[in-house]
């Protein structure tokens, strides 16, 4: 009799432990360099971000500590801020030009092409896709090492093809064949142009357009460092208790990337209007405005 209790407590301890992989979330940590292009006075040194996703939902934790939350089934995007213990809501999918910054880099590419490379990073493999887009910054090419056999890359291309479900009826144009898999190199080579930067005062942009007239191409590298697959408590997506609410304010939108942060080293506050989710590599923090 226990011959046959003991199979049978195993085989429920098997079940148990697919339930608990089949739910499981995944989480990422990512440098992102700035290799050449710095815009001048713009620091160079590598920022850090922490990326969750489980289920619908995803949270990224930039250098500092804010962090982007975007929960797909609710429609919002959280912003919060621990040093101030703050936070403001917005709107997902964002409105207007604002959709331009949501999501990964690979949603705003119009197409991938395989190249048939393949690297193995953070121990491992990845295949090389070619792409090419546009950012409210400018026009980008980048080289994406996407890996099918990380920890939690069906979780990372599930949540991925969501958003773009939700964001195919914005401004956005979605990419026609996007690999599944989790991209652990993103290399992205970007030319700047202030003409379809939006929210920026005439001022703002003629300086920008002296800046970088006949500046070199920003050229930035993305790296996954560490991935795992694990369940993420519920609270992760939540807003701390004891955190005030505040409204965006929409006068001055930092510009930064998908990923919330600039590279640039500016400072965004949680009522500055920025912020998304994602991970693109952006670079520059527009003139500050004249009050």
């Amino acid at each position: 009799m226990n011959k046959y209790l003991a199979v049978l407590m195993a085989a429920i301890g098997l079940v148990a432990s697919g339930l608990t992989t089949a739910t499981a979330g995944v989480v990422m940590t990512e440098t992102e360099t700035m290799v050449s292009g710095a815009p001048a006075g713009q620091s160079q040194q590598p920022r850090t971000r922490t990326m969750m996703i489980e289920g619908n939902k995803q949270k990224t934790i930039v250098d500092g500590g804010r962090a982007i939350i975007t929960d797909l089934d609710k429609g919002i995007t959280l912003v919060i801020d621990p040093a101030q213990k703050s936070y403001f809501e917005r709107p997902f999918p964002p409105p207007n030009m604002m959709g331009h910054a949501a999501g990964s880099i690979g949603m705003h590419v119009s197409e991938f092409t395989k190249t048939g490379k393949t690297r193995t990073v953070s121990g491992y493999t990845c295949e090389d896709y070619n792409g090419s887009g546009k950012f409210p910054m400018g026009d980008f090419t980048v080289v994406s090492c996407v890996s099918t056999k990380a920890p939690g890359a069906a979780e990372f291309s599930k949540f991925q093809k969501t958003m773009m479900d939700k964001l195919k009826d914005t401004q956005l144009a979605m990419p026609a064949n996007p690999p599944d898999g989790i991209p652990l190199v993103q290399d992205t080579s970007t030319k700047v142009s202030v003409m379809n930067m939006p929210n920026l005062s005439p001022e703002a942009a003629e300086q920008l357009k002296k800046q970088f007239a006949n500046h070199p191409p920003i050229v930035t590298k993305i790296e996954v460092t560490k991935v795992e697959e694990r369940k993420i408590a519920a609270s992760e997506f939540e807003v701390p208790a004891g955190y005030t609410k505040h409204e965006p304010m929409m006068g001055h939108p930092s510009v930064g990337g998908p990923g919330g942060h600039m590279m640039g080293g500016g400072k965004q506050s949680p009522g500055d209007g920025s912020g998304s989710s994602g991970d693109a590599p952006l670079t520059v923090a527009p003139p500050e405005a004249k009050p």
